[in-house]
């Protein structure tokens, strides 16, 4: 065995129990007619492995401090034609995690920072081959990102009722998120108003009303998004409509509709509410249909990525109406 003589072994056949995958086995045979021997021969063979290594994945690949983890072994092949027996054995920060034999890891048995390991071992029912394992490390959770809040109808007179409305708001970890609302009637907390819609009956006109939106994924509060309308008198209504955008060579043709004169913002933000670039600030603009146009690029003069925006028109009027409106643009590059 591996050049050296096994002087006990002058038979035919050697047990399995003898041997270890990467051995080479000589055979030399000698021929004999009782009196003298005669010429030599031999033959070797290489022991192989009983069962291959497996390839081990853990999913998610990333997962955080309230997600539950699970490892899948698969690849092994058993040289008996068997299928391949695995078993588990976890490690958590290098400690090995006794009893702990199943594939899943529960969410309640991880915390942030902790470094899970997997080690899977196969075997073909009578030997075992050697070990795969894979690695992830626990995330602590990521709230909710600051949500993109708007109040329809945009200019309400105190006939009308109005409501908040959630565009955009993500969870980079998956989880569903839930909203609670505040309400603020003049810069004054409307205890316990805490639902999205606000009753005509509740209103004046002159009032200004401001929602603020907070986030919640579960386990932790986002940052807050909010928007405010101010009433208007009845039969008197500033209104921004027919928001819409137009791919072009550079970024985008911005086009909206007033119902009114009225001092106009625009802005284009990212799908995550967050302030990309300025196109007008407070600029004086007719009643009717008004275009805009933005370059594709950032407050910084850099192209923006391709992707899905947020185009946000506040109008105010002269008699401090003021109202939103927001629409999406597709940018391609």
């Amino acid at each position: 065995c591996d050049g050296k003589m096994q002087d006990a072994l002058c038979w035919t056949r050697v047990a399995c129990r003898r041997t270890t995958a990467g051995q080479r086995w000589t055979c030399v045979v000698t021929s004999s007619d009782g009196v003298e021997d005669g010429p030599t021969a031999t033959a070797s063979v290489a022991i192989g492995l009983a069962v291959t290594q497996p390839t081990v994945v853990i999913s998610p690949a990333n997962p955080s401090d309230h997600t539950s983890f699970a490892a899948t072994a698969s690849g092994s092949v058993c040289a008996n034609g068997r299928e391949p027996i695995y078993s588990y054995q976890w490690y958590r920060s290098g400690v090995l995690q006794a009893g702990v034999t199943w594939r899943t890891i529960a969410a309640w048995r991880t915390r942030a920072g902790d470094v899970w390991c997997c080690v899977v071992t196969p075997s073909d029912g009578v030997s075992n081959g050697p070990a795969g394992e894979a690695t992830v490390t626990v995330q602590p959770n990521t709230p909710p990102t600051e949500p993109v809040v708007v109040i329809t109808p945009a200019a309400p007179t105190s006939d009308d009722s109005f409501r908040a409305t959630v565009l955009s708001c993500i969870d980079a970890d998956g989880d569903p998120v839930s909203y609670s609302y505040q309400w603020y009637k003049n810069g004054v907390l409307q205890v316990g108003l805490t639902w999205r819609t606000i009753g005509a009956t509740r209103t004046r006109d002159g009032q200004t009303w401001r929602c603020v939106v907070t986030p919640n994924d579960g386990f932790a509060d986002g940052p807050t998004g909010e928007a405010s309308v101010t009433i208007g008198a009845k039969g008197v209504a500033l209104a921004v409509s027919s928001v819409a955008a137009t791919p072009t060579a550079a970024g985008a043709e911005l086009t909206f509709t007033l119902s009114a004169d009225a001092s106009v913002t625009c802005e284009v933000l990212n799908i995550a509410g967050r302030a990309v670039r300025t196109i007008v600030e407070d600029r004086q603009t007719e009643s009717g249909l008004t275009t805009l146009s933005w370059d594709g690029r950032n407050s910084a003069g850099l192209a923006s990525s391709a992707g899905t925006y947020l185009v946000r028109i506040t109008a105010s009027g002269a008699s401090g109406v003021r109202c939103q409106a927001v629409g999406t643009v597709q940018l391609t590059r």
